[in-house]
């Protein structure tokens, strides 16, 4: 974030709001050989939640474009001295929220020019409860201290981790002047004295918490007070439970640590008649949500088309939804209503993108 905007911030309200880029306050050494699924790119991390994809924070990349990006890094813990293992990938589309403002919404993709094999991805957090004062690990290549002005110093060369553990909201809104909402999570050191943080260049990176098998992401770093690691002083990080729709939207492969089908809101489920004409109320692309409906074009292979009478539509929250539609266009349809048996079906996209006909695949019952 600017200076010139933290300023702003800062006559505005009585604390002051930063953008967190890189550091990791009371922070022990990490390795990517037990998290290689962290990516560094400039001031910023991410993590890789699909070969070709990288989730990070969408204030990292306000007023940049693909040709500013720096190489990405994985699979080094020194990024100032990439190992000789060290993968280099470049970025070729950047998708900010749509909603991202103000610090809101704080979440990103970036898509990679090839995709990274052989490198184990993340797996992303469902639920959107988690108990208060669980222990959650922080990663980054951040400041590991400020001085009494707020000023970063001090970068770390090497991946760092530390603990902080998850309050109470309505803890957070008691520091900052903003709104602090639902899409957000608010932590602190797990104890006033450790002073454990987050801080500017751990911007984009995880929060994670120990699960069967590895560790789910639950959050992405976004902003904090300053100077970073004061006792018992919140930061605020993007809930990535909130956005489970809107990042399947584009990384159709992206894990999460639930599989079920969601919870439909009412009215929402995908009908279709005696003349198979399939209507969709909620369908998600790129962000939107549209209602469409699907004509029967072709019995055999069973091919439906796109009617031309689709409209946006207000159904659902950004966390259901009834299809969606993947950067291949290719349709996931995740509670489709047949003879009171509910379906989870795909179809997949006619080469042509001028042409919007669809093939069926595969239904699993739900």
């Amino acid at each position: 974030m600017h200076k010139s905007l933290l300023f702003l911030i800062a006559l505005l309200f009585s604390v002051q709001i930063t953008a967190q880029t890189p550091r990791i306050i009371n922070g022990a050494p990490a390795s990517t050989s037990i998290y290689p699924w962290m990516a560094y790119y400039g001031d910023c991390a991410g993590t890789l939640i699909a070969p070709r994809w990288v989730l990070t924070a969408a204030h990292c990349l306000e007023n940049l474009n693909v040709e500013q990006l720096p190489t990405l890094l994985l699979g080094t813990d020194n990024v100032k001295v990439p190992s000789a293992t060290a993968i280099q990938a470049n970025v070729i589309q950047i998708i900010r929220h749509p909603e991202y403002e103000n610090l809101y919404h704080d979440l990103a993709l970036l898509k990679l020019a090839e995709p990274i094999e052989n490198v184990p991805v993340v797996t992303l957090r469902a639920g959107a409860h988690i108990e208060e004062n669980n222990k959650i690990i922080a990663l980054g290549w951040g400041m590991t201290s400020s001085n009494s002005n707020g000023d970063a110093i001090l970068p770390s060369a090497n991946l760092l981790q530390t603990r902080l553990a998850i309050k109470n909201n309505s803890f957070c809104a008691g520091h900052y002047a903003i709104p602090i909402t639902d899409d957000m999570l608010c932590l602190t050191g797990v104890t006033p004295e450790e002073h454990s943080d987050t801080c500017e260049g751990d911007s984009g990176g995880p929060l994670v918490m120990e699960a069967t098998g590895g560790y789910v992401q639950i959050a992405i770093t976004s902003f904090g007070d300053t100077p970073c690691g004061q006792s018992n002083v919140p930061s605020v990080y993007t809930r990535v439970s909130q956005f489970q729709a809107w990042i399947k939207s584009y990384v159709r492969e992206a894990k999460f640590d639930d599989a079920s089908v969601p919870e439909f809101p009412a009215g929402c489920l995908t009908t279709i008649d005696t003349k198979l004409t399939v209507d969709i109320p909620c369908l998600i692309y790129r962000g939107e949500i549209y209602h469409v409906q699907l004509s029967k074009s072709v019995a055999l292979p069973l091919t439906w088309q796109l009617n031309s009478n689709y409209t946006a539509s207000a159904c659902p929250t950004n966390t259901q939804y009834c299809a969606l539609v993947d950067d291949n266009l290719d349709l996931q349809i995740r509670g489709l209503t047949l003879s009171d048996q509910l379906y989870q079906v795909s179809l997949k996209h006619a080469s042509d993108p001028q042409v919007h006909l669809w093939t069926y695949q595969k239904h699993t019952a739900q």
